[in-house]
């Protein structure tokens, strides 16, 4: 048995690979849908966030005094920060259980060559090329929270630069 690969434990008729085929890659969409769900949330309670921060520094200063809006610029970059670093293991540990599927997938492929006609994927260097997309598109994903973490704390220290200088 291979670490709970399914295709040792079923039988060998083409039916049974096909079938396993297609679980593998429902397994794989619901990962991809773990992580598009996951960046959507980012991304929108980053808007919201930067929406707050911007308008807390525009007009706050004037209503309720430098203090104020130093205090609430910076707990807002905090919560910004804080919901980045929350949402960056979620992201990474579906793109883990996404690589863990596709080396299954993977496997099959290798094992049962007859499964080639349901890929886009016949050749190596077409499995290569695919791989390599893969890895290209998932980059903005991976690195969208690190991105945020350092515009939050370039955000958080910006009233006080401002402010004393």
């Amino acid at each position: 048995m291979d670490n709970g690969d399914l295709t040792f434990t079923l039988d060998n008729d083409a039916s049974s690979r096909t079938a396993i085929l297609n679980y593998y890659r429902s397994e794989i969409r619901f990962e991809t849908e773990v992580v598009n769900a996951r960046l959507n949330a980012l991304l929108s309670s980053q808007s919201f966030l930067v929406i707050a921060y911007a308008t807390s520094i525009g007009t706050s200063a004037s209503q309720w005094g430098e203090n104020v809006t130093l205090l609430l610029a910076a707990a807002l970059a905090l919560l910004g920060f804080t919901l980045a670093a929350s949402a960056a293991p979620g992201i990474h540990a579906a793109y883990v259980a996404i690589g863990r599927w596709e080396a299954r997938e993977h496997r099959l492929h290798a094992k049962c060559r007859g499964l080639s006609l349901f890929s886009l994927a016949n050749e190596e260097h077409e499995t290569r090329e695919s791989e390599r997309r893969s890895r290209e598109g998932a980059l903005f994903a991976k690195r969208a929270p690190a991105a945020f973490m350092a515009a939050w704390a370039a955000f958080f220290l910006l009233p006080a630069v401002l402010a004393f200088f």
